[in-house]
Formats: C-alpha cells, sequence, structure tokens
C-alpha cells in the first residue's frame, strides 16, 4: 500500500517512518511511504502557500491555485484513490475506519497548518475529512502519522504476527485484556493460575471477561453487549403499500435524524437510507453535508456526531458490498416485520450470532407496510416481531427500530 502526504515541513515525519515496524514494512516493500513538499507547487518566486482570509481574521490560509494543482499532479503521476485531508472538522478516527481505508491501494493525507484551508481544495479535491480528535494541534503532519501507522497495521507484511491486529484493543469491540511474562511473581504480585496451566479454552474465556470488565469499567461508552460489526438498513425499495402492492416510498428528514441518533444511542457501525431514487439520495447526502459541514455543524455539534452515521444506497445488494468492502465478508441479513413469518429467529438467538463475531450483520427495516418479498427472501433470518400488550399491531418503524436495537444491543 502506498501513503502520499502533501506537507510544508516533510523532514519531521520520516524519522518516524524510517525506524522500527514502519521502517521494517518500507524495506520488506508491504508498504511505501513518500513525502511531498506543497511549496514545490508554488508559483511564485517567494513559493508562497497562503495568504489572509478573506473577511478578516487571524492566521492564513491555504492557497486552492497551490493545494488543488498538487494534488491533481500527485493523483495522477501515481495513481492515488483516495485523498483525506486531516482537520478537527472532520468525522473522528477509528479502529474501523483505520481497516476500511487499508483496503486502497494509495491513499493521500493533506496536511493543514495555520488557520486551515480554502473551502474550494475540499470541494474539487478531497474525498474526506478525518479528525483523530477533539482537539486542536499545530498541524496535520502528526495527525499523518497516526493515520499511517494505525493504517498500515492492516496491511499484510507490516505485522509479522497476522493474528496480531484481530487481538488488540478496538479490533472486537472492546479493549484488551491484561498481559504478563515472566517472572511469575514480582513484589507480592502473582500471574493469573488460569495463565500458568495451558488450558487454552479456559485462557480464552479469561481473556474475554477481562476485556469486556475492563471496557465497561474504563471506557462504558464502548461496551457493547456484541463483538461483530452491526449495521441497519431503512428501505424504501422494494416495500409495499397497504395493498400489498410493490412501491418505493420517501425519505423524510426525520427518517434520517432519528434513525442516526438511535445508530450513534447503540454503536451501529453505519445507518443506510435505501432507495433507487436518485433525487432522495441527493437529498440525504445534502442533509448530512448541512449537519457535518454547513452552519448545522456548529449549531448542534451533538447532531452532526450522529449524522456521521448516515450513508445512501440504491439497493439492499448495493449496502452489502459496501459492507463486505469493510470487513471482508458479507453481512448476515437479517429482515423484520410486524407479520408474523413462517421462520423466524428470537432476540436471544440473534445476540448469540452477534456475540459469535464470524460476520458483520446487516438489520433491515422496511417503510410502507413493510419490506417486500424479494428483499425478505433476500435474508438469511427474519427476526421475531415485536408484540405489544393489545392487539394494535402498526408501530412507527423509527419507534420499532429504537425498541429492536435496545433488545439487542441495549445494556
Amino acid at each position: 500500500m502506498d501513503f502520499h502526504i502533501l506537507t510544508l515541513i516533510p523532514e519531521i515525519l520520516k524519522p518516524y517512518f524510517n525506524e522500527s515496524i514502519l521502517g521494517r514494512a518500507q524495506k520488506e516493500g508491504g508498504i511505501r511511504i513518500f513525502c511531498h513538499q506543497l511549496r514545490d507547487y508554488a508559483a511564485n518566486k517567494h513559493q508562497s502557500v497562503d495568504d489572509r482570509p478573506y473577511g478578516g481574521g487571524a492566521g492564513m490560509v491555504f492557497k486552492p491555485d497551490v493545494v488543488v494543482p498538487a494534488v491533481r499532479d500527485i493523483k495522477a503521476k501515481h495513481g492515488v484513490e483516495h485523498v483525506i485531508y486531516l482537520s478537527p472538522k472532520g468525522a473522528k478516527f477509528n479502529h474501523q475506519k483505520a481497516k476500511e481505508l487499508s483496503k486502497y491501494k494509495s491513499i493521500l493525507l493533506l496536511c493543514g497548518r495555520y488557520e486551515g484551508i480554502d473551502e474550494r481544495v475540499l470541494d474539487l479535491v478531497v474525498d474526506e475529512e478525518i479528525s483523530i480528535g477533539d482537539y486542536v494541534i499545530t498541524g496535520g503532519e502528526l495527525a499523518a502519522q497516526v493515520v499511517v501507522d494505525a493504517v498500515s497495521r492492516f496491511v499484510p507484511q507490516v505485522i509479522g504476527n497476522e493474528e496480531a491486529p484481530k487481538n488488540e484493543s478496538f479490533a472486537d469491540g472492546f479493549l484488551e485484556h491484561p498481559h504478563y511474562t515472566r517472572p511469575a511473581e514480582y513484589e507480592g504480585l502473582k500471574v493469573p493460575e488460569v495463565l500458568q496451566k495451558g488450558d487454552h479454552k479456559a485462557i480464552g474465556k479469561w481473556r474475554q471477561q477481562q476485556s469486556e470488565e475492563i471496557t465497561k469499567e474504563r471506557r462504558p461508552d464502548l461496551f457493547r453487549p456484541h463483538v461483530c460489526p452491526v449495521y441497519m438498513a431503512l428501505v424504501h425499495h422494494p416495500v409495499v403499500n397497504k395493498n400489498g402492492e410493490l412501491v418505493t416510498t420517501s425519505i423524510t428528514n426525520f427518517d434520517i435524524h432519528d434513525l442516526c441518533r438511535t445508530s450513534k444511542t447503540y454503536g451501529i457501525e453505519k445507518c443506510f437510507m435505501i432507495t433507487p431514487v436518485e433525487a432522495q439520495q441527493g437529498m440525504v447526502r445534502y442533509i448530512k453535508n448541512y449537519w457535518m459541514e454547513g452552519f448545522g455543524a456548529t449549531y448542534n455539534e451533538t447532531r452532526k456526531e450522529a449524522l456521521d452515521e448516515v450513508e445512501v444506497a440504491a439497493s439492499i445488494e448495493e449496502t452489502c458490498l459496501t459492507i463486505e468492502k469493510n470487513h471482508g465478508s458479507r453481512p448476515l441479513l437479517v429482515a423484520t416485520s410486524a407479520r408474523p413469518q413462517k421462520k423466524t429467529i428470537s432476540f436471544n438467538e440473534l445476540q448469540a450470532l452477534m456475540r459469535s463475531g464470524k460476520k458483520p450483520v446487516l438489520v433491515l427495516f422496511g417503510t410502507g407496510y413493510g419490506l417486500a418479498t424479494e428483499a425478505l427472501d433476500q435474508a438469511q433470518y427474519l427476526l421475531e416481531p415485536i408484540k405489544g400488550s393489545g392487539n394494535f399491531n402498526h408501530l412507527p418503524v423509527r419507534a420499532a427500530v429504537a425498541i429492536i436495537m435496545d433488545r439487542l444491543l441495549g445494556r
């Protein structure tokens, strides 16, 4: 895998990249890291890359007529597939995002400085903005090092033991278990007896228990009662109307906001809105952009965090392919319905599947009068219906989503 970094100070990056695991990986051909000097693309004699911001204010802003040609030149010469701007306004970088980026053959990391970068650069050549945390640092170079290091760990030949990344903190949703080495006792503290007996089944059980307890105590925000990635999708086609006819329903603003908040609350990986209608797809992207980068991003930061969950797809199949690209395996499809079905899986049975961690799970929710037969037939499992206290059986889908996710993933 190739990493390209566009920066004002490439010399501070190289010492870190040339040592230890990353240095060895480059020598062995597992990864290649290229640092590009932004000033090389400045056309003026002083090699200036920035200018004062329109409207006034402190600091300087990177010029679009320097950065855009630089990015385009690097993409053309080196076959870069994905361009990332490292910014505190971006989506928060995590274990899953590192794994996702490792699927690319070549990425370009754009390091900002000063007050940032001209917005037109983002519009013209940037595919994604990423933040390494809710704080501000002097420039994007440290963030670039973090991203390269984390992503590289998923590239074959970088880590000597291919199983190691699968057992690290965050790999299965939990923090890592404690580690011990010799001596067996030190200053009165002993290695747990279970680790010394060689019973690998008991050791595995102990490590899993320790991981769950540590995660609950130190990072309760991460704790989930499942270990496989869980996705959900609100399907607007294929669904049926009250006459059982195949229709396409409309996405509403409430769908997007409410389901994203539910998704974020229960640790769902992504919430997909599925529709073949391009205008509806565009509406979803417009609303997400408004809350991620527009006025909404500063007006309501928690809503921004929730809206980062939403993705749009044209079909159930396209959704499955996206998830497969992220995880290397096709998701288990679980359909939901208010109508009793011939063969269903219980909530407890589905939780057991989730804890097995073998494959990602995609839970499908239908709009209108429910998922059409062709959608139900695609699913490997049909979840048992929600049952109220009476005979009325027509919950709003947003309520059904919240109830089902709470039963599956709530503490």
